[in-house]
């Protein structure tokens, strides 16, 4: 075996000897890398000074760009120059150059006309054309700067576009409108609106106003509808220059908005936010409605509270506004009621019978709304100064066979209104408007013939004429154009407020004789088709008898309760309900009954409803003459003193005859105290209360002769359809009659049912009906 040997190394491990630490090579590569960065620093800092100067400068550039397009705006598109122009910025003091642009801003600017020739757009019309569809004028603005860091001119180009809208932020030169103002409306072009039911009314200078016809604003609960606005909007137009009649151009829109309201006194503390602002009316100044004036006080009032259920008031979210706003204090100049007569109070229904409300109660209200800068604003209320039917059209020879206003009306119409403005505004001598209206040939026909065949229906349009009160401000313009421009239709009546209105579906409608003919009174919520009218068809009753006349009646309240459809909100707007009538002759259904043409007059007077202007009450008046009895009709309206009655007959004249009367006791309302018992309650207020009149003939005149008397009642005595026949030796055609009454006493109709508050104030009251 041989032995391993083992060698030991005794030579110490090697280690290296180079030292830890950074080297000088590598300290002076990190000192250029750090100022390399230091340096980018510096510069990206410089590049970010003046990028922020720049910007600075770029945003008062444009807002002194802005600041001249707004001033061009404001000076009026008119006097915007055309071509290149340059800016004085010293003058300007609304511009205030940045002080890093170096010497400010210079300013100039571009203007260039363009016109619609036909759908193409062109910077000059061609001689000949006729005027714009629509125009513009297109405005560049250059701003110009030294740039503050040797870059040299710097610039920035603001454009825009200016149209007539709205180019003058001032008000117009009133003196000027409708002659030669610019106009600085918006152009709209749109259909014409005549038609059906629409009538414009020529105010001169080639343009006309008219309202559209009334349709309801409808809620539906269920299978019930309920009307809670009526709206309608008065326009202001003139040819659009396209040589179309069917396209006008709009100067002007009046937003119409009518709502009747249940009111609670005392609710005015609940509105909250911008609801609970109460503002004064608008009115119409001269040129528009103004925006009203807020009164810094708390509403008295406010809508009444919905309820729930099948019990749930449903009406307008304007009843807000109307109950808010529509009240007026003694001190108050320009009030929303200016045609009452009395101070502004507020009723509410108890029955049918309007009892001043006081404390927390719930009243009725009905008010006029107009969008006013885009808002619906409380305006004054409405006044019909004058309703009446007009003609309707034949179809084939048929008298009113057509629910269109007959074309020949509808001119006499126009030339009627006209004639009653030039009359108040114009000549300032007021006309009587029921002789105006019948000199035009508006009473046409007297009567008209209908037959009993079941669809024989007969058309009616009624027609209202509403003029606003003047204020002061209104006053004051025409006063300016009666002065400047003088006292002439053109210069006059752009300025004052009117509009004539279809009233056909708004009016009540009845029948003096129920039993002969029968007319459309419009259950149903749903109107507004001029075409086929839910109101004013009449028809014959298959068992009225040859020769029979009745009237078809049309009654409206004249402020904003007639045109909301509803009841009467205080004691003045009921008295100043308005009527006309138009008379049915039934026939066998070939025409009128043969008559020999042969007539005589009959007139009827000291009769409280005689003169009252509604006819609905009038009494009846027939004649006997032979064996031919026939119904008189009434000729013209119910406002003077004597009530006149047209009586033709089936046979010659120059025969014995009489004249029955019928139907001449009426009932009046006295306001006086009234006590009543609720059970066990006593009930003490002074209210209004019906009275029972009783009349009989007094005297009887025939061609200014007194006849004999006396003139005993001879059927129905005492009741209200007692009647008098007066007997004549004989009657020859054209004798005049005329037949005055006396009142004979009055009852007053025993009380039904009471209802007594704790206070013992009468809270509601239901009457017997007179007899």
């Amino acid at each position: 075996m041989t032995p391993r040997r083992f060698q030991m190394n005794t030579r110490p491990a090697t280690r290296s000897a180079r030292p830890r630490g950074f080297s000088l090579l590598e300290a002076l590569i990190a000192v250029v890398v750090l100022s390399t960065g230091l340096l980018a620093l510096a510069a990206l800092q410089s590049a970010m000074i003046r990028s922020s100067v720049d910007a600075r400068i770029r945003s008062s550039a444009s807002a002194a760009a802005v600041a001249v397009l707004e001033d061009l705006r404001a000076g009026g598109y008119q006097a915007i120059p055309t071509g290149a122009n340059t800016v004085d910025v010293a003058a300007e003091n609304y511009i205030i150059p940045d002080p890093a642009a170096a010497g400010g801003f210079t300013i100039t600017y571009n203007s260039q006309a363009w016109f619609d020739n036909g759908g193409t757009f062109v910077t000059a019309l061609p001689p000949g054309a006729p005027p714009p569809l629509a125009e513009f004028k297109q405005i560049d603005i250059t701003v110009g700067w030294t740039d503050p860091y040797g870059s040299g001119q710097r610039s920035l180009v603001l454009s825009d576009l200016i149209g007539p809208l709205g180019a003058s932020l001032t008000s117009p030169d009133l003196s000027q409108l409708g002659s030669t103002l610019n106009n600085q409306r918006p152009i709209v072009i749109t259909q014409n609106p005549e038609g059906p039911g629409v009538i414009p009314i020529a105010t001169g200078d080639g343009s006309e106003t008219a309202a559209t016809n009334p349709k309801p604003v409808i809620v539906s609960q269920g299978q019930n509808n309920t009307i809670i606005e009526t709206r309608f909007n008065i326009l202001n137009f003139s040819g659009a220059g396209t040589g179309d009649p069917n396209l006008v151009q709009i100067q002007k829109r009046v937003e119409t908005s009518v709502v009747a309201c249940r009111c609670a006194l005392g609710a005015g503390n609940s509105l909250t936010g911008v609801f609970s602002a109460q503002f004064r009316p608008t009115y119409w100044d001269g040129s528009r409605y103004i925006p009203p004036a807020p009164t810094n006080a708390q509403p008295p009032a406010g809508p009444a509270p919905s309820g729930q259920g099948n019990n749930a008031l449903v009406q307008s979210q304007l009843c807000t506004d109307c109950c808010r706003d529509h009240h007026d204090s003694a001190s108050d100049i320009i009030k929303f009621d200016p045609f009452r007569a009395g101070a502004h109070q507020h009723y509410k229904l108890s029955g049918s019978t309007l009892v001043l409300a006081g404390g927390t109660d719930q009243y009725i209200e009905a008010c006029r709304l107009i969008r006013v800068d885009g808002l619906w604003r409380v305006a004054s209320d409405l006044n019909n100064e004058f309703f009446g039917l007009l003609k309707t059209s034949a179809v084939a020879g048929v008298p009113a066979q057509s629910p269109v206003p007959d074309p020949v009306a509808v001119t006499s119409y126009a030339n009627f209104v006209l004639g009653a403005l030039d009359a108040e505004f114009v000549d300032q001598m007021p006309a009587n408007l029921a002789t105006l209206y019948a000199s035009n040939g508006l009473e046409d026909p007297a009567s008209i013939s209908i037959t009993r065949n079941a669809g024989d229906f007969r058309w009616l349009h009624a027609r209202g004429l509403f003029i606003d009160h003047l204020e002061q401000p209104a006053l004051d313009a025409i006063a300016t154009q009666r002065s400047e421009c003088g006292s002439t239709r053109d210069c006059i009546l752009p300025f004052v407020p009117f509009t004539t209105i279809n009233l056909t579906e708004l009016a009540e409608w009845s029948e003096s004789r129920a039993n002969v003919i029968d007319v459309l009174k419009g259950a149903g919520s749903i109107f507004g088709d001029p075409l086929d009218p839910k109101r004013g068809r009449v028809r014959a009753l298959a068992g009225a008898g040859d020769g029979v006349i009745a009237d078809a009646i049309a009654n409206i309240g004249r402020s904003n309760a007639g045109l909301a459809i509803f009841v009467p909100v205080d004691p003045d707007d009921a008295a100043g309900a308005l009527s006309d009538a138009q008379t049915f002759r039934v026939g066998t259904g070939s025409g009128p009954p043969p008559t020999s043409g042969e007539s005589f007059n009959v007139a009827l007077g000291n009769l409280a409803q005689i003169g009252d202007g509604s006819s609905g009450n009038d009494p009846l008046v027939a004649s006997r003459v032979g064996t031919s009895v026939n119904d008189c009709g009434p000729v013209g309206l119910d406002t003077a003193s004597l009530r006149d009655y047209r009586c033709a007959t089936n046979s010659p004249l120059n025969l014995p005859a009489s004249v029955v009367v019928s139907n001449y006791n009426g009932q009046a309302t006295v306001t006086e105290r009234v006590t009543c018992t609720d059970g066990n309650k006593a009930g003490d207020d002074i209210i209004d209360r019906p009275v029972c009149q009783n009349y009989r003939v007094d005297s009887v005149t025939l061609n200014g002769s007194a006849v004999n008397g006396p003139f005993p009642a001879t059927a129905a005595v005492g009741l209200r359809a007692e009647s008098t026949e007066v007997s004549f030796g004989s009657l020859a055609p054209e004798d005049n009659i005329v037949i005055r009454f006396a009142l004979e006493g009055e009852t007053r109709p025993a009380v039904l049912d009471c209802k007594v508050t704790g206070q013992g104030r009468i809270q509601s009251i239901t009457f017997a009906a007179c007899p």
